[in-house]
């Protein structure tokens, strides 16, 4: 077991993640990347499973499970590694769910859908996660919560607690920057979670140029609204022309 190990990222799971939730990622994943199914190189599939194993040997039992976590905490290193899961998403990694078992339970929770999408938005992994969890807990009652919740830790997962920076980091992924997410991610587990992140954050922004994309499309949006305004004034200002046309005209008559 090592402790500098993210065994977490490397199952694309939340530390939250239940047993019988973590054996079925563990499962899925190796189901997709075991040497003799894998479609593409056989090095590369070895070096994951050997990777998935690992991590799952720990992570697999309660006991060396709970001593991963102590020693992790002793070390500090709470901030999990973004850029596994970023390069999970990145590329074919994530697995699926078998689709008669999502299409049966769509049947009747159809919104389940809505929220697997919305985290899929964030993460393949976390919506991956989402439907497992559904699954193997049976808590379709309670999938809103669920979905919130697993949304909540790995927004603290990898950016921290900070709301504004988890507003900021939200922002990131909904827009595709994964750049930018990689970088925040690598200063909270540098630098911590700030108690006044502007400066991390205007320091991020003005390094990808960021604030400059963000103010040109918030720009953009009102130079629209202002062109909506004004085509509602003048075709107002035209029909009241006509009706006052109409009123002078038949007055004089």
């Amino acid at each position: 077991m090592r402790s500098d190990a993210d065994y977490y990222a490397v199952l694309g799971v939340l530390p939250s993640i239940e047993q019988a939730a973590l054996a079925a990622v563990y499962r899925a994943l190796l189901k997709k990347y075991h040497p003799d199914v894998f479609d593409g190189p056989k090095a590369e599939a070895e070096r994951i499973t050997k990777e998935l194993n690992e991590a799952y040997e720990v992570l697999g039992d309660p006991e060396t499970r709970a001593q991963y976590d102590s020693s992790r905490a002793a070390a500090q290193e709470r901030s999990g590694d973004y850029s596994r899961t970023s390069d999970a998403d990145a590329s074919d990694r994530v697995p699926e769910v078998p689709h008669e078992d999502w299409a049966f339970v769509l049947r009747y929770y159809p919104e389940a859908e809505t929220q697997r999408m919305n985290l899929a938005r964030f993460s393949r992994s976390l919506g991956f996660a989402f439907q497992v969890v559904l699954l193997e807990t049976k808590n379709f009652a309670n999938l809103n919560k669920t979905a919130d919740a697993l949304l909540s830790e790995y927004l603290t997962r990898y950016f921290g607690s900070h709301p504004a920076v988890q507003s900021f980091a939200k922002d990131a992924l909904l827009e595709g920057r994964r750049d930018v997410a990689l970088e925040l991610n690598h200063a909270i587990k540098t630098l911590g979670t700030p108690e006044d992140p502007d400066r991390l954050l205007t320091q991020i922004r003005k390094h990808f140029g960021w604030e400059d994309l963000r103010a040109k499309a918030e720009q953009e949006e009102r130079d629209r609204f202002m062109d909506r305004v004004l085509i509602i004034f003048f075709a107002v200002f035209a029909v009241f022309f006509i009706l006052i046309s109409i009123y002078v005209g038949g007055f004089l008559r």
